[in-house]
């Protein structure tokens, strides 16, 4: 794509800004945590509201069925955390537009944790003890995610920041939550990324997305990225790079594809589209940020794409939509950075996503 702002297929719908305020006196790591789902799935929520995601069912860590009522009707109905899907927790199953069941739950070790898992077969059905935390056939899950929302050390003492995103067609849906420390990874105050989404595939016969197990047909990628393995210390890389194993401690990008012959998780990385493959050096692409041969006139930004080293499920898996990567020389931009008027937004240098053209994002 080189020099340049890029073009925006998609259309989407922005929520900006959203502020837990931290009090000494009433404020606890569930609380927070509680406001935090509640403004995103709750009744009137972000996904279940404004975009208008189809709640499947839900638990408040008392009541739960796969009824189609959402019962996360306050911040305080967040509250019941349990370390496992055997146990009684907040649970709530979303549809979105491609009919991709998102199961958000409270298992969790910490209170600023939640777990995300997806069905692309629609297949979240309630356990046999409905609080417990919902199965389905063809889960696609890796590892354990650390805190969403806050950090076990300083989450205590700061307001919490949350920016959010969803595409109108209802299958793409994205997460930036802030925590201004001054002390996290890369110096800033970058929490974690969540998203899940689709993507344009790059899949060839045999492979697919049509699963044997639970029937799904459909390409949905689920993302999660901490302040570490988000930090510009990867410079062009979160996680692994396409040539190194994936660690599943990291809990990155994850799907589920079939291979001719069996169902499988792809765990994936994500690089540049960039002529002789991901740029992955330390050192960065270029020798200055603003490379001579684009005039020094603004960074050279290309599509994000990913890649999986999976046995049995490797290779390219496909582009990402409306994410692109920043070729630099150093670890910059800084996170927060406002491109062409805040029309794009820069959450590290492989994450550069769509601003809304006039809001300045709070960091922490």
């Amino acid at each position: 794509m080189g020099l340049g702002l890029p073009t925006v297929v998609q259309t989407w719908t922005m929520s900006f800004n959203n502020r837990y305020v931290w009090n000494t006196s009433t404020s606890t790591n569930v609380a927070e945590m509680g406001a935090f789902a509640f403004s995103l799935f709750g009744v009137g929520g972000f996904l279940t509201s404004t975009m208008g995601y189809t709640v499947k069912g839900s638990c408040d860590g008392t009541t739960g069925a796969m009824d189609g009522t959402n019962r996360i009707t306050a911040a305080t109905k967040w509250a019941t955390r349990n370390n496992g899907s055997a146990g009684a927790q907040c649970w709530i199953v979303l549809a979105d537009g491609a009919g991709i069941n998102w199961c958000f739950s409270y298992n969790s070790a910490s209170d600023g944790t939640l777990r995300l898992a997806h069905s692309t077969g629609g297949n979240y059905v309630a356990a046999g003890t409905p609080s417990n935390q919902p199965t389905a056939t063809d889960e696609c899950f890796d590892s354990a995610s650390s805190d969403w929302v806050i950090t076990a050390t300083l989450g205590s003492r700061f307001d919490q920041v949350w920016h959010l995103w969803g595409s109108s067609d209802k299958k793409m849906f994205r997460i930036c939550t802030c925590s201004f420390t001054g002390v996290q990874a890369d110096g800033t105050s970058f929490n974690s990324y969540i998203a899940g989404e689709k993507f344009t595939s790059a899949l060839a016969s045999p492979a697919t997305f049509t699963l044997t197990t639970g029937g799904g047909t459909v390409g949905a990628v689920k993302t999660y990225y901490t302040a570490t393995n988000g930090s510009t210390g990867h410079l062009y890389t979160w996680n692994a790079n396409f040539n190194t194993a994936y660690s599943v401690t990291l809990g990155g990008d994850i799907c589920r594809v079939n291979n001719g012959s069996a169902d499988g998780n792809a765990k994936t990385s994500a690089g540049c589209e960039y002529p002789g493959g991901s740029p992955n050096n330390t050192n960065g692409a270029w020798n200055i940020d603003y490379p001579a041969l684009q005039g020094r006139n603004g960074y050279t930004i290309f599509p994000v794409e990913m890649g999986s080293i999976t046995a049995s499920f490797d290779g390219k898996l496909g582009n990402r939509i409306d994410q692109w990567c920043l070729l630099t020389s150093t670890n910059s931009p800084a996170f927060g950075t406002m491109l062409g008027n805040a029309q794009f937004w820069v959450v590290h240098p492989i994450a550069v996503l769509v601003g809304d053209g006039s809001t300045v994002m709070e960091l922490g």
